[in-house]
């Protein structure tokens, strides 16, 4: 047989320099799992953009530091739902534990958090956002709400006094305070720290069959705080702690 033909290129190819060398591609972020997903997750809301709301400005969405006071049925619901937005910065308040009928309602926790009785609800949700996402910053504060109309011991007023300044911290550490505890004493404090402090709040309860969701926090502009009184409510209107949970319950019907 005849020779074979030399190949059309062989050895080095030329570099940006001009010189011949080896070229070298970094195929990590392809070959991680973490950066895929984080990729998939831009894209689908760059692609929601495009079709549905071109006006929208997804990172600004996702640049967001989130803080949920409350890490029940609500801050389950709303950690899924910032995860889905791009959102990564994300903090949860709660003081209780995974308790058995949690799960069914609570998406971030399963059965096995409810054994022993001694997994806290914060840390435990915080976790379950970094396996669903590993890109996501979660993290669990476990800490109480000082709430008005409930008595403070003599030897309760320190740890109060310390989770009132925690908290006043935390609403300042972040740019959205969202109030999702089961009852209107626990948000009255965050609510007034949230105006204190120029953050945007908002307020998501559930009814039997209802739901109210409320954004508040952001203090007025400074042509119309003059018409306000304290706490940033029309004059004439005063401000005044809860006390529906204090009261006793209406007696059952006959």
């Amino acid at each position: 047989g005849g020779t074979a033909a030399p190949p059309s290129a062989v050895g080095w190819e030329k570099n940006s320099s001009g010189r011949p060398g080896a070229r070298l591609m970094d195929l990590s972020a392809q070959m991680d799992p973490a950066a895929t997903a984080a990729a998939a997750v831009d894209l689908n809301i760059r692609l929601m953009r495009w079709r549905l709301m071109p006006a929208l400005e997804p990172e600004k969405v996702a640049a967001q530091r989130c803080l949920l006071i409350g890490a029940g049925t609500l801050g389950c619901a709303v950690a899924r739902c910032l995860l889905g937005w791009g959102v990564k910065a994300i903090t949860l308040v709660d003081s209780g534990n995974v308790s058995y009928s949690n799960p069914v309602r609570q998406s971030l926790f399963a059965h096995k958090d409810c054994i022993g009785g001694k997994t806290k609800k914060a840390p435990a949700a915080a976790e379950e956002l970094r396996r669903i996402f590993p890109g996501a910053e979660a993290r669990g504060v476990v800490m109480g709400i000082p709430m008005p109309g409930h008595p403070v011991g003599a030897a309760e007023v320190d740890g109060v006094r310390a989770d009132a300044e925690a908290l006043d911290e935390l609403v300042q550490q972040h740019d959205i305070v969202f109030l999702l505890t089961d009852t209107r004493e626990s948000r009255w404090l965050p609510t007034l720290l949230a105006a204190a402090r120029r953050k945007l709040a908002v307020t998501a309860a559930l009814g039997f069959d209802t739901f109210l969701v409320m954004r508040h926090g952001l203090p007025p502009p400074a042509e119309e705080a003059a018409a306000l009184g304290a706490g940033g409510l029309p004059a004439g209107y005063e401000q005044a702690a809860p006390a529906e949970a204090a009261a006793p319950p209406p007696p059952p019907p006959p």
